[in-house]
């Protein structure tokens, strides 16, 4: 706008989708460049080029929409070119159109429609199953989609330069799917026959085969070494390896070493201790549910109903749960008690046992304490003596409290075993614990039981007098 005076329209349109600047003319001082609202807009989206919303300055059709977007891409579905409509501003409509004679002389306009201010055209993609194809996988140097060829055999893409050093040429696998039934069936073949001509491993290939290759090669068993070893580490494992066989690989172990204390850890005996363990679990809160019913029943019968009563089983049922969760939350799933030394003093005992994957072993420095736990007033850990006893680190634990059970105290050893019965002249030695379980047992309360016992003998009594009555 110059001087209050229109003196050109610049369209946009044809610098930004075309490149076009023949419209365009230079500015002079005070000029006014004047931006409109925008007009009617139409959006393009999905598998097109250039998707965006665009303005409309005349009518335009579904084709011209698609051209100002730049076209649509290989994969765009034209059988159903979908646009949505808003209606008189009360109702979204959908409208399916057929575009696959788009840019032919005798094109169809009822499906090549007038687009309206706010209408949205969606372009889908094409199925992308292709179904004249097999497929190749595994151990094979060109994995993938092959074109299924007429008369097309498994020879023909099964080859001796498709395999790689690991193939295993003694078996390998079509799985194919029915296409009445939708089953699976597997044919097996050797694809070293197959390489020797042999025409009954020659399979015909149908559409949507799947070849399969396998390998010969399987990673070696490992032992994870930590802690104090030479050379700590992951080991490959040889056939029939013993332990101290991976010891002595490893450098064996270092001068602050406490093989003692040595953890020894398998798979598989953990997978069978958590399921034992769950086992135990599910058997006791059985069996601490029915002795809840039990004692709650025994109070009902024997007429403790207070308050006080159901506490008091309440509480001892509580109890022992907390100890069973307690339990089930130290145990270390998969140990396996192996008492450790040189690998020469190992080599030849019932120690040096057999390695497995998975199998760990993490030895740690030399230990200064004895821990003690549980029941006591202080839990925790004491400096190692060598001429002590049991009752020199209770002691030092603050005693035993009222609820410990010291006939069930134990003595957890470094290596995981246990020692228990006649402990207290036992000599400890550093990292081993101390444990003192609590004493559980179901407490009646003292006025429900009372009363109990004189209903009993008042009605005994009731009884008698009668009988003098009679007689």
């Amino acid at each position: 706008i110059r001087n209050e005076k229109t003196v050109g329209v610049v369209d946009l349109y044809a610098y930004l989708l075309q490149g076009s600047s023949r419209n365009d003319f230079p500015l002079q001082s005070g000029d006014t460049v004047f931006v409109p609202p925008i007009g009617s807009v139409v959006g393009v989206a999905g598998y097109i080029k250039r998707p965006a919303i665009y303005e409309l300055d005349k009518p335009v059709r579904v084709s011209d929409a698609l051209t100002m977007a730049g076209g649509v891409l290989p994969i765009a579905y034209l059988r159903r070119i979908q646009v949505e409509r808003i209606e008189r501003h009360r109702e979204k409509v959908l409208l399916d159109l057929d575009l696959t004679g788009l840019g032919l002389e005798e094109e169809d306009l009822t499906q090549d429609v007038l687009l309206q201010d706010g209408d949205l055209i969606k372009v889908s993609p094409i199925y992308a199953r292709t179904y004249e194809s097999v497929t190749l996988e595994g151990f094979v140097r060109h994995s993938g989609q092959y074109e299924l060829k007429p008369g097309m055999r498994l020879s023909d893409i099964v080859t001796v330069d498709e395999m790689v050093p690991e193939t295993n040429l003694d078996r390998g696998e079509v799985l194919r799917v029915d296409q009445e039934t939708l089953r699976h069936e597997i044919f097996a073949f050797v694809p070293r026959l197959l390489f020797q001509g042999d025409r009954s491993q020659d399979t015909r290939l149908q559409p949507e085969d799947k070849i399969t290759l396998y390998s010969e090669y399987k990673d070696p068993d490992k032992i994870s070494l930590g802690g104090e070893f030479k050379r700590p580490g992951v080991y490959a494992l040889e056939p029939g390896e013993l332990l101290s066989s991976v010891i002595r690989r490893a450098g064996g172990f270092t001068a602050e070493a406490y093989p003692k204390a040595g953890v020894f850890l398998r798979e598989s005996i953990e997978e069978r201790q958590l399921g034992q363990m769950l086992r135990m679990a599910s058997i006791q809160t059985q069996r601490l549910a029915v002795e809840q019913a039990a004692l709650a029943a025994g109070a009902v019968a024997t007429g403790v109903g207070s308050d006080a009563s159901a506490g008091g089983i309440e509480q001892t049922v509580l109890g022992q749960q907390t100890i069973l969760e307690e339990a089930q939350a130290q145990v270390m799933l998969g140990r396996l008690v192996v008492d450790l030394g040189d690998p020469d003093l190992l080599e030849g005992t019932a120690n040096d046992i057999l390695l497995q994957d998975g199998d760990s072993l993490h030895v740690p420095q030399i230990p200064v304490s004895v821990a003690v736990l549980g029941s006591v007033r202080n839990p925790t850990a004491l400096l190692h003596q060598e001429v002590q006893f049991v009752a020199y680190y209770i002691q030092g634990s603050g005693g035993f409290t009222q609820d410990a059970d010291e006939d069930e105290m134990y003595i957890l050893r470094a290596n995981g075993d246990t020692v228990s019965g006649a402990i207290k002249r036992y000599m400890l030695e550093p990292g081993d614990a101390i444990i003192v379980p609590p004493m559980i047992e179901a407490r009646i309360q003292p006025l429900p039981f009372w009363q109990s016992i004189l209903t009993i003998v008042g009605n005994a009594a009731i009884g008698i007098s009668a009988l003098f009555l009679i007689f």
